[in-house]
């Protein structure tokens, strides 16, 4: 028997720890949506934005696609002030529009 993903989604989230890690997933992956955003809005390409901050595509590619459990706080913060972005801020802002919903 086939289950929808959307029925899978609405029982996984009356489990309390599924809820609380899909919202905590939730951050990291906003968080990588507004520095691609961002990056897309500076007309920089993956290559230009890694040469700004020292650092090797695949890391940019790692915070484009949320992979920041291998990343270093410093080398977000560099990424982010390369896009003029303050990343302390960011993720309040995000934080407090997720707890909004």
């Amino acid at each position: 028997m086939l289950v929808k993903f959307e029925e899978h989604f609405k029982k996984s989230m009356s489990d309390p720890e599924f809820a609380k890690r899909w919202e905590e997933s939730q951050v990291y992956f906003r968080l990588a949506e507004k520095f691609h955003e961002k990056r897309n809005e500076l007309d920089l390409t993956i290559q230009q934005l890694a040469e700004r901050c020292n650092v090797t595509e695949e890391v940019i590619e790692d915070v484009e696609f949320a992979n920041f459990e291998i990343l270093d706080i410093k080398i977000l913060e560099k990424i982010a002030k390369s896009l003029e972005m303050d990343i302390g801020d960011l993720i309040k802002a995000i934080s407090q529009n997720l707890r909004l919903k």
